[in-house]
């Protein structure tokens, strides 16, 4: 990514499409989801003619949209961690653990080669250094997504305590919902709950 803004944007549409919910979108729905994934992993996934693209190609988006929803769930499970993700073209992303304020993303060249495979391998390494069991291969496009959050602190990626879902912060101000609206309803509840006792 070239600016802040682009990685910002770029990080802010991954997250989107990961979420989304893609099961039963209109022609226009898929037209622009194809698109948007075609940007988000290029040049590791493109459909050739978006207007013509089939039932297959469309099945195909949703195994990739699981498969980065997995992997994005993972690596926000694991912020508290030390971790290296190293992937074959030869980098190396990295976390120090925790969510401290000098902890952010950050990226290395890898001594390490591996074989190339249909998928991108990645090995997770803890911080002892000990060898995890090999994990599902996630699609070539999480180097974009770790490339967008090169330099960022790790608290800016966290999970909505309310709904679940991933949210990414880029700001410097702490942001523990990831909407006003679950910020609210979060709240609502815990003043009923209060009430109730």
């Amino acid at each position: 990514m070239e600016t802040k803004i682009e990685s910002i944007r770029y990080l802010e549409e991954f997250i989107e499409f990961c979420q989304s919910d893609l099961k039963n979108p209109s022609s226009i729905g898929k037209e622009k989801w194809i698109k948007s994934l075609t940007t988000l992993l290029y040049p590791y996934f493109f459909v050739r003619n978006v207007l013509e693209s089939t039932d297959k190609d469309w099945l195909e988006i949703l195994s990739v949209q699981q498969e980065l929803l997995d992997f994005l769930n993972w690596v926000t499970d694991h912020l508290e961690e030390e971790r290296e993700l190293h992937f074959m073209a030869p980098s190396v992303f990295a976390w120090a653990g925790g969510k401290r304020a000098n902890s952010v993303f950050s990226q290395s060249p890898s001594t390490a080669r591996w074989f190339l495979e249909k998928k991108l391998q990645i090995r997770y390494v803890s911080g002892s250094g000990k060898q995890e069991p090999k994990p599902p291969g996630p699609p070539w496009g999480v180097v974009n997504f770790f490339e967008a959050l090169k330099g960022f602190p790790t608290s800016s990626l966290s999970r909505c305590p309310h709904c679940g879902k991933v949210f990414f912060n880029p700001t410097k101000r702490k942001k523990v919902y990831c909407s006003s609206l679950c910020q609210n309803t979060a709240g609502v509840q815990r003043l009923r709950k209060k009430r109730k006792k």
